[in-house]
């Protein structure tokens, strides 16, 4: 098999590995996004909302996508393999307005690891944006934890994102 039909071949399988692990949580939704360059989002996924706990319309996250055909034992190998093939120019560095993850599969056993990239911080409104990765493994205990995370966070962000002027509605202006 030519390296370029192996590239494509990972690439493919590690976008059907990401829509298998993302969507092992029934609440969330899983849509192709590629606008193309360095630090892309590949997938933008969308919690469904909660409004019993006061979460209207939809909780976007992005992701960054990436596959090998090498085997990744630990989070510590995914690590490595993501510090020698991402090179992260702090003049060209991307700043997200939405919470964003790095999912890395490897072909071997369809391991999955995740990594915070724009990550919501426990105390505040505002995202940390990772120039170093840390990478752990990916199961549905993670994407549960995740998907607690960004929902706190959106709830923490709602008042300052969604404002209404009650008059205004009332009136249909």
């Amino acid at each position: 098999m030519s390296e370029g039909n192996k590239a494509e071949l990972v690439e493919r399988r590690s976008e059907l590995l990401a829509q298998v692990a993302l969507t092992a949580s029934l609440d969330i939704d899983v849509h192709p996004f590629d606008v193309g360059g360095q630090n892309r989002i590949d997938l933008v996924c969308t919690i469904r909302p909660e409004v019993e706990r006061g979460l209207q319309g939809f909780m976007p996250f992005g992701v960054l996508l990436w596959g090998t055909a090498k085997e990744l034992k630990t989070g510590e190998d995914a690590t490595k393999f993501a510090k020698s093939h991402r090179k992260i120019d702090a003049q060209k560095m991307v700043v997200y307005s939405i919470p964003v993850i790095a999912l890395l599969f490897s072909m071997v056993n369809d391991a999955g690891y995740f990594a915070w990239v724009a990550e919501p911080e426990k105390e505040s409104e505002r995202l940390l944006h990772r120039k170093d990765l840390d990478f752990t493994a990916f199961d549905k205990k993670q994407l549960d934890r995740l998907i607690l995370r960004i929902k706190k966070w959106y709830l923490k962000v709602y008042d300052t994102i969604v404002t209404t002027d009650d008059a205004a509605y009332v009136k249909g202006e």
